[in-house]
């Protein structure tokens, strides 16, 4: 690349950056009134749909039962109130003696 097209290049980089910060301050401020109103039970519930939906349709049935005997297994640790990193020891713990 010559140096006009490195100019250019850094140019076009300063003005998006510019033209991106703007529109997270102005946008910041409208999208935090609309989500102060969701109602976040509702929007879980659509969530979790969703997933199993995905789930179902890329790996079958097998893949939606596993998908039923893991969700609550994951939210086990949100009831019991208890950092989820604790709750992962099981796969932290050999991941971190594989790379020691």
């Amino acid at each position: 690349m010559g140096l006009f097209h490195n100019h250019s290049l850094l140019i076009v980089i300063i003005y998006v950056s510019a033209i991106s910060y703007f529109t997270t301050l102005y946008l910041g401020d409208r999208i935090s009134l609309l989500l102060s109103r969701i109602n976040y039970s509702k929007l879980c519930a659509a969530v979790l749909a969703g997933l199993a939906v995905l789930v179902f349709l890329f790996t079958g049935w097998f893949g939606f039962i596993i998908f039923l005997i893991s969700t609550p297994v994951g939210m086990i640790a949100s009831y019991a109130k208890i950092r989820k990193t604790n709750a992962m020891g099981v796969i932290m713990l050999p991941v971190i003696l594989y790379f020691i």
